[in-house]
């Protein structure tokens, strides 16, 4: 995991690392050890947001998922969709994915609590719950672009436009994506 990682890191038990950016507690952890790191970014990646391809919203704005995600925003039907419930996962709070999301889209924003069921402690779990949710059209989760797109691609899940901007690899490159880290 991205938290483990830079905890090897700190404690030299590594001498590099190809990760996200830590989350602010792991920041800190390693900062209580009396470690300082450098950071070098090597690449662009992007915070993308997905749901199932049934869902028939293909664009949110960034204002309204901050609303969802804040629990402000709580069906579909408010941001053009069907009239069923939203159903948003997120991730644990030290996961690299929960950092860019915070970093990204909430920053200064508290999210809402999510039921404990909706807060897979790891990235392809998400993933794989977002793909077997019972009532799968309306669940909404995100990941980075990478690892959703080329690593752990679900057919039945579609990435979802930010302010009329489909996450690709083109949009990511030319920088018109809103969410790139």
């Amino acid at each position: 995991t991205t938290p483990n990682a830079y905890i090897n890191l700190a404690y030299k038990n590594v001498d590099i690392l190809l990760v996200y950016e830590p989350a602010e507690a792991t920041k800190q952890e390693i900062q209580n050890i009396g470690v300082e790191l450098e950071y070098t970014p090597i690449g662009r990646d992007a915070l993308v947001f997905i749901k199932n391809k049934d869902n028939p919203v293909e664009s949110l704005t960034i204002e309204e998922l901050q609303k969802i995600y804040r629990g402000e925003i709580t069906n579909w039907q408010e941001v053009g969709g069907e009239d069923k419930e939203i159903i948003a996962y997120q991730r644990d709070e030290t996961s690299g994915s929960q950092a860019l999301f915070m970093k990204l889209l909430m920053p200064g924003l508290t999210p809402m609590e999510p039921p404990s069921e909706l807060k897979p402690a790891e990235m392809g779990m998400l993933i794989d719950q977002l793909a077997n949710y019972d009532n799968s059209q309306n669940a909404l989760g995100y990941s980075v672009f990478y690892y959703a797109n080329y690593m752990y691609e679900k057919p039945e899940l579609d990435f979802l436009a930010v302010n009329g901007v489909t996450p690709s690899d083109s949009t990511i490159a030319d920088g018109s994506y809103p969410f790139l880290n």
